[in-house]
């Protein structure tokens, strides 16, 4: 609310003054109108201009919120491109001039823009305007004139109003004491009205025909043009032909720098820089030898030390140059060329000549160069981009010195000379970086100590304003002085001619006195001005004083840090050798424990004590192993000391150079009070001097009103009154030129208390950022003391692991002693046991064997037992159900079926006996086989498939190899199934048989094997017993896939087993219910093949 009433009172002040404001930002119109509006701010200006609608995109936020204001802007508030741009566009429609109008801005490169269109107020904190940058735009108003003016009316006698001068230039770098010695020009568009190069290399309009790129090609392409025809120089940035005796016709070289009457301004120019003592260089981006031709065709080239720029075939070649190859002694040398950006061939040159910041100045016409010099020279900014005006080089020449020699030439001539001001140091540049708000002091008296110094800077700053307000003050005095001693003057003139008046002229003396009285109590005012401002680098001397005790303060604590490190690193080096004790302590328990374990290992042998033993190795280990993690720790914590000593050395060494830095600092703070002092003491040697000049004025007053009188009495002394009146003016001079010294005094006071805050601001972030490191430093030394602490621990462990492990260590080596005596008979026992242990695992090994084979004879006796009781079962019950009619005779042999029924229930029994002997059940199952009645086989023949299973086992079991059935009357393919998932889960089942390739046997040649070799089995019911077949085989089916499945196979093959007598019809139908009950079960997909006979 503060700074808005003030804001509030600010604008009105403007706008009283009759001055218009007008807002130009880069953000959004609608935003920045709605602020002030609420604010109550927004009626103060004239239009806002800046971004409309969605210039800068549109957020969620935004998209739901769409409802239309009035604040808005319309697209006649548009910033369309750059702020300048604008500005010259409002200026030119009220018609206003250079000082006439003002920018106010925050941003460097805005104000770099507006140079030489406008005036600017630099708001270089970048929060807002301050009450300094405020002031000034008041004074650039007017605000403070008319207040002066104000003043005025309350003096005995109103004088008239002296005549309106043109506001004050913009707060712009001041001009330091010291002139420029140095002036580096650019050469295109600079000193020249036309951009050269560009022309001449046709990347511009004005030069006709062929085009030059190279150096060399460029100065023959100049000599060309100069020796073709007469050029002039038009306005709008060309050199055309022109007939010869025109005004303006010249050369083209004269036409490019701008005629012939330009030629001659340059010339009279670089002529007074010259006869000031500058030294001049030109800094180019063109080429060297086309700039030094051009200059060496009109005179100038001998006023430039050297040119730099670009040599040879930099930009390339052209067919010109290719043929014009001719050397020239104006080409540049290596020494001559610009290597890469020119603020960094100014900073070599000035460092080269001992240059300071305000001795060497650059003048160009790209705002980008003048942009990158800021802080390394001055610069003078050619905005027009046609060469320098007559005011760019007026400043030039102020820059130099020219106008400040005519103006000591001129002031010898006045009676009485004013004593010379004391020479001062020029102030050093106020750094342009923003002062960041100070963080909260590390103690209170530092936080005191920096608020009270603030507050004193503050009314330095504003005793510094009162001055200036005071001194213009003396300036409106001086101006109604210089006024009515012209006044007086004149009525002199009419009192000596007319010897009468006296009356009127003894007003106008009285009234130059009443003058005198008013500039004796403005002198006054500068003395108590000064006073507070003695008193205020009293106050900062102080400071200083104050903050030099902080530092030693911190340097003993630094003292105290580094004692502490040492006691750290002599800690740390007794640690190492506790550690190296540790680790010597450490392989010796290595090596007793090494040979211990030895032992141990023998003594383990023996039965008795290995428990015992075994838990001492163990425990043993274990401490080992413990003692070596204890050593890593300790290692570890030795390492991260050694880096925290580390560390805090370097941060240590960080301190000692803030320090020396700060110990400088405040040498150069010294130094600068002195100066202050010593310009204190000079100013008020000058306002002695004016006091005295004052008395020496009043005097002549006195004089004068004398010689009025005398004058007045006897009509005569006119040239005495003439006399006085010169000595009055005279003095009214003498007076002005001490005003102006005062002037430059107080400025570089107000120069000198910047640079005063700005240090004074270093010095405390420097005391923040040491107060900073030795917190930091505080905090790694807290750190490394309970490293310590955390390590002796570590050590005393180790300590009590150490006895641990002697005790240990002790016990076993008496149970060492103790095993030695058994040593070599455990050794053969040993022995003994080792053969005893080979044997055991051969006959553990043939065990194995045995069971496996047993075990998988009795697996496969099991299968073929099934098999076979169901087998017979069928049989029996086909038998008994009378199915077989036609063979009568199997029926009439009860007897034999019912002896294979119990053998088979026998054989069955015998087999689930653990103890069978294998051997003798093989031959039982081959005398069973044989007591099958013969005309089984008529049934089928399954008995005799059960007879051959025995027979193959009995085989396997001998090492023979089975022989064929000898009843067999036939013997068709094996029924296989080929299965498993790296089939894509389909079941391919039919019956193998063997068929030569690409032969597919006949049904007569079918029909005559049948017939040949074997006897039809008798009509049964073939479906149902494929069906009852069927789903046991199916069922076999489903197992094995998943047992094969199971173990990852890709493929799986399964048999049915041999399958006798059933036929075509009977196989076939098999195979199909075998299919059917798969799909039905519905793990697998079945493909058919057909079968056939052998």
């Amino acid at each position: 609310p503060d700074r808005v009433e003030e804001l509030r009172v600010f604008f009105s002040d403007l706008k009283a003054a009759g001055a218009k404001l007008t807002i130009i930002t880069k953000g959004n119109v609608g935003a920045c109108r709605f602020l002030l509006q609420e604010e109550g701010l927004l009626g103060f200006f004239e239009k806002v201009f800046g971004m409309l609608g969605q210039f800068y995109g549109e957020s969620e936020f935004d998209q739901e919120n769409k409802q239309p204001s009035e604040l808005e802007g319309t697209p006649d508030c548009q910033l369309p491109d750059m702020k300048v741009n604008l500005i010259q566009a409002l200026m030119s429609q009220a018609g206003l001039s250079t000082n006439e109008a003002a920018l106010v801005e925050d941003d460097a490169a805005e104000i770099a823009s507006v140079k030489g269109v406008c005036r600017s107020v630099f708001v270089s904190e970048r929060k807002g305007m301050t009450a300094g940058e405020m002031q000034e735009l008041r004074s650039m108003v007017g605000v403070q004139k008319e207040a002066a003016q104000a003043k005025s009316t309350a003096a005995p006698k109103q004088m008239p109003s002296a005549v309106a001068t043109a506001p004050a230039e913009p707060k712009v770098a001041k001009e330091a004491s010291s002139s420029v010695k140095h002036v580096y020009f650019d050469f295109d568009q600079t000193i020249s009205r036309v951009h050269v190069f560009k022309q001449l290399a046709g990347w511009e309009p004005g030069v006709a025909g062929q085009h030059s790129l190279s150096e060399r090609g460029q100065i023959h392409r100049l000599k060309l043009l100069n020796d073709s025809t007469q050029y002039q120089y038009q306005p709008n940035g060309h050199v055309v032909p022109c007939p010869a005796g025109v005004k303006g016709a010249a050369s083209w070289t004269a036409g490019a720098l701008g005629g012939p009457d330009r030629v001659e301004e340059l010339r009279v120019f670089f002529s007074d820089l010259k006869a000031a003592g500058a030294k001049l260089t030109i800094i180019t981006k063109g080429n060297v030898g086309a700039c030094r031709f051009l200059l060496q065709e009109e005179g100038l080239l001998g006023f430039f030390e050297k040119v730099f720029g670009m040599l040879g075939q930099f930009y390339g070649e052209s067919e010109f140059d290719q043929e014009n190859k001719q050397p020239s002694e104006l080409e540049g040398t290596p020494d001559c060329q610009l290597p890469d950006m020119k603020v960094n061939l100014i900073q070599a040159l000035m460092s080269q000549a001992g240059l300071s910041t305000n001795e060497a100045a650059l003048v160009e016409d790209d705002a980008a160069e003048i942009a990158s010099v800021k802080g390394v020279c001055r610069s003078v900014f050619v905005s027009e981009r046609k060469g320098m005006t007559a005011g760019e080089m007026q400043e030039l020449r102020s820059m130099v010195g020219v106008q400040k020699e005519a103006a000591q030439a001129k002031s010898t001539a006045a009676p009485k000379q004013m004593p010379s001001a004391v020479a001062t140091a020029p102030a050093e540049p106020k750094g342009s970086a923003t002062r960041a708000q100070k963080d909260p002091a590390t103690s209170h008296e530092q936080a005191e100590a920096s608020d009270t110094l603030q507050a004193r800077l503050t009314q330095v700053l504003a005793s510094e304003a009162a001055t200036q307000t005071k001194l213009q003050e003396a300036q409106a005095f001086e101006a109604t002085l210089t006024t009515e001693l012209e006044e007086s003057k004149a009525a002199v003139a009419i009192a000596s001619a007319q010897a009468a008046g006296k009356e009127a002229l003894q007003k106008e003396l009285e009234t130059a006195k009443s003058a005198a009285n008013s500039l004796e109590a403005s002198k006054t005012a500068l003395e108590k001005a000064l006073e507070e401002q003695k008193n205020t680098s009293a106050s900062l001397e102080d400071q200083l004083y104050q903050q030099r005790q902080l530092l030693d303060e911190q340097a003993e604590a630094s003292d105290t840090l580094q004692a502490r490190l040492t006691q750290v690193l002599a800690s740390e080096a007794a640690t190492q050798t506790k550690l190296q004790e540790a680790q010597a302590f450490e392989a010796t328990l290595t090596t007793e424990l090494e040979e211990s374990k030895a032992a141990v290992a023998i003594a383990s042998a023996q039965a008795a004590g290995k428990e015992a033993l075994q838990k001492e190795l163990e425990t043993a280990k274990s401490a080992a192993n413990s003692l070596e993690a204890s050593k890593t720790a300790l290692e570890k914590a030795l390492e991260e000391q050694k880096n925290t000593s580390a560390s805090l050395e370097d941060q240590l060494y960080q301190q000692r150079q803030l320090l020396d830095e700060q110990a400088e600092a405040s040498d150069t703070l010294q130094a600068r009070l002195t100066q202050v002092l010593a310009s204190e003491a000079a100013t008020q040697t000058k306002l002695q001097e004016a006091q005295a000049f004052e008395a020496t004025l009043t005097t002549e007053l006195e004089e004068s009103k004398a010689a009025v009188a005398i004058a007045s009495a006897q009509a005569a002394g006119k040239e005495v009154l003439q006399k006085e009146l010169e000595t009055a003016k005279s003095a009214a001079n003498s007076l002005e030129a001490s005003k102006t010294a005062l002037e430059k005094a107080l400025e570089e006071q107000k120069n000198t208390s910047a640079s005063l805050e700005d240090q004074l601001y270093q010095q405390r972030q420097l005391l923040d950022e040491q107060t900073e490191a030795s917190d930091t430093l505080q905090a790694r030394l807290t750190q490394v003391l309970a490293s310590e602490a955390a390590t002796q621990t570590k050590l005393q462990e180790a300590q009590t692991l150490e006895d641990a492990l002697t005790q240990r260590l002790s016990n076993s080596q008496a149970a060492e002693a103790v095993f030695e005596e058994l040593n070599g008979d455990m050794i053969s026992k040993l022995h003994m046991a080792d053969q005893r242990m080979v044997a055991l695992a051969e006959e553990l090994t043939t065990s194995k064997e045995t069971l496996r084979s047993y075990k998988d004879f009795k697996m496969a006796m099991e299968a073929g037992l099934v098999d076979f009781k169901e087998r017979m079962h069928r049989i029996i019950e086909v038998g008994q159900a009378g199915h077989a009619t036609e063979f009568a005779p199997g029926h009439q042999d009860t007897n034999q079926w019912q002896e294979v029924k119990q053998a088979l229930a026998t054989f069955e029994q015998r087999l689930s006996n653990k103890d069978v002997n294998v051997k003798d059940e093989s031959k039982e199952s081959a005398s069973l086989a044989k007591r099958v009645p013969g005309d089984a086989m008529l049934w089928g023949a399954e008995s005799e498939s059960l007879a051959q299973k025995c027979r193959q086992l009995a085989c396997s079991q001998r090492n023979e190899r089975a022989r064929g059935s000898p009843s067999s009357p036939s013997s068709p393919g094996r029924f296989r199934i080929v299965t498993g998932p790296g089939r894509g889960g389909r079941i391919a089942s039919g019956f193998a048989r063997k068929v030569k390739r690409g032969r597919r046997p006949s049904r007569d040649e079918d029909n005559q094997n049948i017939e040949a070799t074997e006897a039809r089995p008798p009509q049964v019911d073939v479906v149902k017993r494929a069906r009852q077949m069927a789903k046991k085989l199916a069922l076999n089916l489903e197992a094995k896939c998943l047992e094969e499945a199971r173990t990852g196979k890709r493929a799986a093959e399964w048999s049915s087993g041999d399958i006798h007598g059933l036929g075509r019809e009977a196989g076939e139908a098999l195979l199909s219910e075998v299919a059917h009950e798969v799909q039905k079960m519905e793990f697998a997909e079945v493909v058919h093949f057909r079968w056939y006979w052998r």
